[in-house]
């Protein structure tokens, strides 16, 4: 398994996911990881990251599919 970080590029909130920007891979973006929640539940357009928020993701070995585990708030 993989850990790298990154910002969030495009959000879906119907599916809970999101696309992430990896500036220290030549700018790459992903293709839409699942966010994971509490519970499993379904979050809010409120609570779902925003556009250029830091997420820590953990991707599965020598694989594309991966997960967003937490976002923080930058000062």
């Amino acid at each position: 398994m993989e850990v790298r970080t990154g910002k969030i590029s495009s959000v879906n909130q119907e599916k809970c996911t999101a696309k992430v920007l990896f500036e220290q891979l030549d700018n790459m973006v992903s293709k839409d990881l699942i966010i994971i929640t509490r519970n499993g539940t379904s979050l809010t357009i409120e609570e779902l990251p925003k556009i250029n928020q830091p997420v820590l993701c953990l991707f599965l070995e020598d694989s594309s599919d991966g997960f967003i585990l937490g976002s923080w708030k930058v000062n």
